[in-house]
């Protein structure tokens, strides 16, 4: 006959009732992921690891043109917005007004302007009737290149002709975010001037946004 040792046996009713209460312990713990919600990723201890291109405490963040950086996304060239979905050109869009200052002639007032965004390119504009000028009673359009930022704009050296009467050779400028406002430095070339080289004239054009119906 086998006698149990009472020490031993209390022994190894402590380690049962120890694995019990562990056990107990476990399975009342919380999930850390219980109240989290990952849109767009999977929770792992209490926090989202998100999918590719996605981003954010949940994952609710989507860079549509660019690339996430921890929690916000690093626009391509030409984007801005939370998600990247807004191409820079289109906060220029609208009509404007206001004058041209030559080195050669008189200023010239400008009562409207219309500024377009290219629908392909994020980073040009083009503006019809900055200067002042017209060809056959038609504005002319000028393509204008935009920085990332969208505060600087170049000409480029781009020509524009108007039955061999005028020109833009090159121009600069820069846009006020706040008020949108656009200045241009440009110089063109008016071969309704007599000789073969014309006149060429440096102007300053000013442009602010026509904020009620004209």
């Amino acid at each position: 006959m086998k006698i149990w040792n009472l020490s031993t046996g209390i022994k190894v009713a402590g380690i049962i009732v120890g694995i019990g209460l562990a056990g107990l312990m476990f399975q009342c713990k919380e999930d850390p992921c219980a109240t989290v919600m990952c849109f767009n990723g999977i929770c792992v201890d209490g926090t989202c690891q998100c999918f590719a291109n996605y981003g954010g405490t949940n994952c609710e963040l989507r860079c549509v043109n660019g690339q996430i950086n921890g929690i916000a996304c690093e626009c391509d060239e030409g984007w801005e917005g939370p998600s990247c979905e807004i191409p820079i050109n289109t906060r220029l869009e609208g009509l404007y007004k206001g004058f041209a200052v030559c080195q050669l002639t008189d200023t010239v007032t400008i009562e409207r302007a219309y500024v377009a965004a290219d629908r392909e390119n994020p980073l040009v504009v083009y503006i019809d009737g900055f200067g002042g000028f017209t060809c056959n009673f038609s504005s002319i359009v000028v393509r204008f290149n935009l920085e990332q930022n969208g505060s600087v704009i170049k000409l480029d050296g781009e020509q524009v002709f108007c039955q061999k009467k005028l020109y833009i050779t090159n121009g600069t400028g820069r846009i006020d975010k706040q008020k949108g406002q656009i200045y241009i430095n440009y110089t063109y070339t008016d071969y309704s001037f007599s000789g073969n080289q014309g006149r060429t004239d440096v102007c300053d054009s000013y442009l602010s946004p026509i904020t009620t119906t004209q």
